[in-house]
């Protein structure tokens, strides 16, 4: 029973870090890209 919830444990953390890892990504392609706009429109 304790090996279950550490092993639930376990993957839990693993997700939650995939999420952070993805959100983190989304976050910093969308700042480029308007970082990017933003070049592009100053005419740099």
């Amino acid at each position: 029973m304790q090996k279950q919830t550490t092993q639930t444990q376990k993957v839990n953390a693993i997700s939650y870090s995939i999420t952070i890892a993805c959100l983190a990504l989304a976050l910093l392609f969308a700042l480029g890209y308007i970082f990017g706009k933003l070049l592009y429109y100053l005419g740099f």
